[in-house]
């Protein structure tokens, strides 16, 4: 009888710690916010941290340990072996300049924006802004798409299937199609997507595409984001099947 009572009791928590069983409004989260300043430099950092509502959850863990030590990364590499140079420079151009902004220093933010937190299948986007104190600032985005159930990461191939010059066409042609790209600032051609596309996010009906200054256009054309529906990319067999079975476990 024993035996029975730990099994029982065993299966019970697994049950209640399996995210697709429970209502969405059981993860939660808290946001570390991180603001440093000085004469040289002004960096802000916001990140998430699941709080769920259950314990034993592997997957809280897994996340918050990616979204720390991803934040912890981002400081150390704005703080590292350059902070001495860049004190020198603001130094030198203020002490050149007969009328210095008063704000004239570096700037770094971090900050984010959810696409998606259902059925315990997490997307988020990053923003990070930099200003190295040249004529303008550039923007990056570091996207981030998760599985609870599975208590992984998902890579964009776990998401879009990319795995033939076909498909990398098909694509490009799509995102072309739904790319607002007024004056056709923007050129988007299969090889660009190929080489440096890493910036994915879905909810449950679109998957979005993010592309940073440069990425694919001047500087002038600014950042773009492309949303596409599901239902659009599975008619053209871009979209992983495992991917849409955690998106949609009830179909």
């Amino acid at each position: 009888m024993k035996k029975i009572i730990v099994l029982a009791t065993i299966a019970i928590t697994l049950f209640s710690c399996h995210p697709s069983r429970q209502r969405d409004g059981q993860i939660s989260f808290r946001l570390k916010d991180i603001h440093q300043q000085d004469y040289y430099y002004k960096v802000h950092i916001a990140y998430p941290l699941i709080e769920s509502y259950w314990s034993n959850c592997r997957f809280e863990d897994t996340f918050n340990r990616e979204m720390t030590s991803f934040a912890d990364s981002t400081m150390a590499e704005f703080e590292g072996k350059q902070l001495a140079e860049k004190k020198q420079v603001v130094d030198q151009v203020r002490g050149e300049s007969p009328n210095p902004r008063p704000d004239y220093r570096y700037e770094m933010s971090l900050t984010h924006q959810w696409f998606n937190i259902y059925n315990g299948m997490l997307s988020l986007r990053f923003k990070k802004y930099e200003y190295a104190l040249g004529a303008h600032g550039n923007t990056w985005f570091i996207c981030y798409n998760f599985s609870a159930s599975e208590n992984r990461f998902l890579t964009i191939d776990d998401i879009i299937d990319r795995s033939t010059p076909e498909k990398l066409q098909e694509l490009a042609e799509l995102i072309s199609q739904y790319l607002d790209n007024p004056g056709d600032c923007f050129a988007v051609t299969a090889d660009e997507l190929d080489n440096d596309f890493e910036n994915v996010n879905f909810t449950n009906d679109d998957i979005i595409f993010s592309f940073a200054n440069y990425q694919i256009g001047p500087y002038a054309c600014g950042t773009a984001v492309v949303r596409i529906p599901i239902d659009v990319l599975k008619k053209k067999d871009l979209i992983q099947p495992d991917f849409l079975k955690m998106l949609h476990p009830e179909n």
